[in-house]
């Protein structure tokens, strides 16, 4: 789920990034971003996700054709497991920056990356013989995720590649109640890496609110490394005893697409719309929205 939300963030800076090509000013941004998700896997419980929240951030030219820019989000997650296995509510506060290098036409670098610490009180439900015990625990995860992405336009067309690198940090936590039988772990990390490759196209036209540039894009992401988010734990009456806690593992194939659409109202304002979904193997279906508030460029 955490990698998930790291991936919908680094979607959300790609969309502002794709409008750095746009825009040689600097530039205030504020969006309000919604998400939501679901992934089955045989074998374990089937989790749904939502998030909601907010993400502003500023854009600066530094040279000829390159920009670069920051941002800051916060957002609420809430995370349901079916059956007994549980439920999270928290609060995520990320940090990202991002960078585009390259005209609109042409060759472009571009590059992003965002810390997220996410705050989460978790709740869950063991059957203990014939009793159904709570369990409860609270820690602050840190994920981290950085992105390089190398593409051409050429006119209308963008097809490009990246790659992308995730590191989990998960918090050492015991869950109290159950008589001993919650789990304990220490802190430890995992990683992932990502490569994509996509064609995005886009084009421009004039109506009564503005001139509006319009993109679609489409994309198949592949998993290199880092499937398995099995993690040591212990029963917390028997701490010595460790075993490794297995969930869902990440997809390796997904398929990837998406619309944006950036409107220049007046000299000093603009206004954006993104919408993605993202689909993999087993029914995990990812959506992300995000809607500009306003753009002003000065």
């Amino acid at each position: 789920m955490e990698v998930q939300q790291a991936l919908d963030t680094d979607q959300t800076l790609a969309d502002r990034v794709n409008a750095l090509g746009q825009g040689t000013r600097p530039g205030v941004w504020l969006q309000a971003t919604g998400g939501s998700g679901t992934s089955r896997q045989a074998g374990t419980a089937t989790a749904h996700d939502n998030l909601g929240g907010v993400m502003a951030g500023v854009d600066v030219p530094v040279a000829a054709h390159i920009q670069i820019g920051a941002a800051l989000g916060r957002s609420h997650l809430d995370a349901t497991l079916d059956g007994l296995a549980g439920r999270i509510d928290g609060a995520l506060d990320t940090v990202a920056v991002y960078g585009r290098a390259g005209r609109a036409q042409g060759v472009y670098l571009s590059g992003r990356a965002s810390e997220g610490r996410l705050t989460a009180n978790i709740e869950r439900t063991a059957l203990l013989g014939n009793s159904l015990q709570s369990l409860a625990s609270n820690r602050t995860d840190t994920i981290t995720a950085g992105t390089l992405e190398l593409g051409d336009t050429l006119g209308h067309w963008t097809p490009y590649a990246d790659l992308t690198g995730i590191r989990l940090h998960q918090a050492a936590f015991t869950e109290a109640g159950a008589q001993g039988f919650g789990l304990t772990a220490p802190a430890q990390s995992h990683t992932a890496s990502y490569a994509t490759l996509g064609l995005r196209y886009g084009t421009g036209f004039d109506w009564a609110l503005g001139h509006s540039n319009l993109s679609g894009w489409l994309a198949w992401q592949r998993l290199l490394s880092g499937a398995n988010l099995g993690f040591t734990a212990a029963f917390a009456g028997t701490p010595t005893a460790t075993f490794i806690a297995q969930g869902q593992s990440l997809a390796r194939n997904t398929l990837e697409g998406g619309v944006d659409l950036d409107t220049r109202f007046n000299r000093t304002w603009s206004g954006f719309i993104d919408l993605g979904l993202a689909r993999a193997r087993g029914s995990n279906v990812s959506k992300l929205a995000n809607v500009g508030l306003g753009s002003v460029r000065f």
